[in-house]
């Protein structure tokens, strides 16, 4: 399936706002997109970890936000170093954050790598598999509780 196909079935069928570029400057335009989504951008958590972001922006038509972050190893602030970090449209980190890179150029080849092999169809069948069967969950409780409410 192409991305675009999948992109319209999240953002229409499963009601997720895609990612897009909203702002040229990189930490912000990662605070627009993932706002609601996950607290990984927000600026106290950013301060926390010696966090910068030095790249981000959409990927696979929307499906995907991709940011490079230059971040301490230690939590000393002793050593640093760049890593992807890639986001589903749910605000869940879809790659592995254990490499650091010595560049920010060589940590946006890996995301790319990954994203190159990634099943990211697989991913959001999963994801959205999950969401329907908390859903139906969230669903019956609701109706137990509604229908408790009336009972004498």
């Amino acid at each position: 399936m192409e991305n675009n196909k999948l992109a319209a079935i999240v953002s229409e069928n499963v009601g997720a706002t895609l990612f897009a570029d909203k702002s040229y400057d990189a930490k912000r335009n990662a605070q627009l997109n993932l706002e609601s989504l996950t607290h990984y951008v927000d600026a106290d958590t950013l301060r926390y970890f010696h966090a910068r972001i030095v790249k981000a922006s959409d990927s696979c038509s929307g499906l995907v936000f991709f940011m490079v972050e230059s971040v301490a190893q230690d939590m000393h602030n002793t050593k640093r170093g760049f890593r992807p970090v890639l986001f589903d449209v749910f605000g869940e980190v879809i790659n592995p954050r254990d490499v650091y890179y010595t560049s920010s150029d060589k940590a946006k080849k890996a995301g790319y790598e990954f994203l190159n092999v990634f099943d990211l169809v697989g991913h959001y069948r999963a994801a959205i598999a999950s969401k329907a069967t908390k859903a139906k969950a969230d669903h019956d409780a609701l109706r137990e509780a509604f229908n408790a409410t009336f009972e004498e």
